[in-house]
């Protein structure tokens, strides 16, 4: 387990590293300097707004912004692979944590599961089907059926 959390860190430190390198690769000077106006423009725009107008603002961007990544249509083709393609990776970022924190290959053993509560699942119907409840309750009693 100690090994597990000791490559977590190494893995967290060379991302750490790696950042300043990928600001500069994917930030050039042009993209950066279109950024630093189009915040200078939205900061400007929002300068004198009180509360609530701000947030309407915030609201409007961000739905801007969700309709530029999924598409103007509520169920479109766009929004549907764009939604399966993220949901997935959530599924397998998770499944590959729980891998690693419970050190199984799956992250989850699901068969393991299946046969506990097939297990359960008979202990129960062993336990309704004693002889003290059958002679408790004779239309328990399917034996004679």
């Amino acid at each position: 387990m100690k090994e597990m959390f000791n490559l977590i860190w190494l893995l967290l430190g060379f991302v750490m590293l790696l950042i300043p390198f990928i600001g500069n690769v994917i930030f050039r000077p042009v993209h950066r300097k279109k950024l630093q106006s189009q915040f200078e423009t939205r900061w400007k725009a929002v300068e004198n707004y009180g509360q609530l107008q701000l947030a309407l603002r915030c609201a409007q961007w961000a739905g801007d912004l969700l309709d530029d990544f999924f598409g103007k249509k509520l169920l479109s083709k766009k929004a549907l692979f764009r939604c399966a393609i993220f949901a997935n990776s959530i599924l397998i970022i998770t499944l590959s944590w729980v891998g690693l924190v419970n050190a199984q290959p799956f992250g989850v053993t699901p068969w393991k599961n299946y046969s506990d509560s097939i297990k359960a699942g008979e202990e129960l119907m062993d336990s309704y089907l004693s002889a003290f409840n059958v002679k408790l309750y004779p239309s328990m009693d399917i034996s004679n059926a």
